[in-house]
C-alpha cells in the first residue's frame, strides 16, 4: 500500500518508516526483515523499507542513506520526515547507543548527496508499546490452560520464567524484572546472569511441579532450537524423582501480523489501530 510521496498525500507527521533489526550473518535475518515490511506496508499508506544493525555488506548508516535516496528520487517534497523505527524488546545498547550513531552519520552524510531536507528521526522502540503485557499475560494463560487440560488437573503448582536476551544497561534490566513481575514470573537472561538453568533451580527449590519458559524474542529463529537443547539437556541430569519437573517451552508471542500492528500503533506514529485490537 505505500505510495510515492507527494504534498496531495501528505497526511502524517512523518513521510517514511524505516524499520531496523539486528540481523545476523545467516540470509533468515535479512528475509524476516523483509517479511516485516511487507506485513507493514498492507497496514499503511506510508512509504516503509528496513535495515540491519548487523550481518550486511554495508552499515546501518549506509543503508539508511539508499534508502533516502530512493526515497528522495520517488518524491517532490521540499523536505521528508523518516521514522527510525527500533524493532528491539529492551532499551539496551543498541538502542541507546548504536542505532542513534548510526542515524547521525547517516544524517551528515544526507547533507550534500541529497536536494531535498530530510529529517532522521529516531521513535520508540517495539518494546514500548502498551499492549506487550497483555499479549503475554494471554499467552501464558493459554499455555497454563493447556497444561492443565493435558494433565487433566486445574491445582498444578506451575512457575513460569520470562526469558529475555538481557543487557548490560541497567533500564534494560529493570524493564524485563517489572514485566515479569506484572506477569507472575521470574525473569532469566540469555546472554547475562541469572540464566535459565538457575532460575530453573530456583522454581525447582520452590517445589513447582510444571515450569513454562516464555521466550520474550522477536523471532524465533536459531535462538529457539538453542533454548529447546538446553532445556533437553537439563532435563536429562534431573534424574532424582523428587526433583522430576515438567518444562514446557512457550512459542514466540509475536507475529509478523502483530509486530506490524506495534509498530504503527507506537506512541508518536499518529496513527491508532484500535479497530485491529478490538479496544474499549
Amino acid at each position: 500500500m505505500s505510495s510515492v510521496l507527494s504534498q496531495d498525500t501528505r497526511s502524517n507527521i512523518y513521510d517514511a518508516y524505516f524499520l531496523v533489526t539486528h540481523g545476523s550473518k545467516s540470509p533468515l535475518s535479512w528475509a524476516a526483515l523483509q517479511t516485516l515490511i511487507t506485513s507493514t506496508n498492507t497496514l499503511t499508506e506510508i512509504f516503509v523499507g528496513g535495515g540491519c544493525l548487523e550481518g550486511q555488506p554495508i552499515t546501518l548508516a549506509q543503508q539508511l542513506q539508499q534508502f533516502c535516496e530512493n526515497l528522495s528520487k520517488q518524491s517532490d517534497l521540499e523536505h521528508i520526515n523518516v521514522a527510525v523505527i527500533p524493532l528491539f524488546l529492551l532499551p539496551g545498547v543498541h538502542v541507546k547507543e548504536d542505532i542513534p550513531t548510526e542515524i547521525a552519520i547517516a544524517q551528515q552524510k544526507m547533507i550534500d548527496s541529497i536536494e531535498q531536507s530530510i529529517a532522521l528521526e529516531l521513535t520508540p522502540h517495539l518494546g514500548t508499546h502498551p499492549q506487550i503485557p497483555t499479549l503475554l499475560q494471554s499467552q501464558l494463560e493459554a499455555q497454563i490452560a493447556l497444561i492443565q487440560h493435558r494433565n487433566h488437573k486445574s491445582n498444578q503448582n506451575i512457575g513460569p520464567i520470562l526469558l529475555s536476551h538481557g543487557s548490560r544497561l541497567t533500564e534494560a534490566f529493570q524493564t524485563i524484572e517489572t514485566l515479569a513481575d506484572r506477569l507472575g514470573a521470574i525473569a532469566a537472561y540469555w546472554s547475562v546472569p541469572p540464566d535459565l538453568d538457575t532460575q530453573i533451580e530456583k522454581l525447582i527449590a520452590q517445589g513447582k511441579e510444571h515450569i513454562i519458559v516464555m521466550p520474550y524474542f522477536l523471532s524465533s529463529g536459531g535462538i529457539m532450537e538453542a533454548i529447546s537443547q538446553q532445556i533437553s539437556l537439563y532435563g536429562d541430569s534431573l534424574t532424582d524423582a523428587s526433583r522430576r519437573v515438567q518444562i514446557d517451552i512457550a512459542p514466540v508471542p509475536f507475529s509478523p501480523e502483530q509486530i506490524a500492528l506495534f509498530i504503527l500503533d507506537l506512541p508518536g506514529l499518529n496513527r491508532s489501530l484500535k479497530e485491529y485490537w478490538q479496544l474499549d
